[in-house]
């Protein structure tokens, strides 16, 4: 974090953070694909885009996890679910089998 300012909205003042974005990659518009140079932006975060929905300027804090990691947490451990899926992969299997004979047999 670079600090906070204090900036004035209409009639009212608010104290916006100043932070430093870094990317791992960037874009390459002549190209049109990602390249991986990393790159640094000041950016100024306001209190009223905090956590908003549906905003071009939306922040929030990451506390070291993406929704997707929690949802894997809460859905259990992945050996788990992969034995689940061998499972129904070899009934979908022994099903197919089934009903689709091989063409000696017919």
């Amino acid at each position: 974090m670079l600090g906070t300012e204090r900036r004035r909205v209409g009639r009212r003042h608010v104290v916006v953070a100043r932070v430093l974005a870094r990317w791992q990659q960037t874009v390459d518009f002549d190209r049109n694909v990602f390249v991986n140079t990393p790159e640094e932006e000041e950016l100024v975060l306001w209190p009223s885009d905090c956590g908003t929905r549906n905003k071009r300027d939306q922040w929030v804090v990451y506390d070291g996890k993406t929704e997707a990691e929690v949802d894997a947490e809460w859905a259990g451990d992945s050996e788990g679910n992969a034995i689940d899926l061998a499972h129904e992969m070899d009934e979908a299997r022994t099903i197919a089998e089934a009903l689709c004979a091989p063409a000696a047999l017919s």
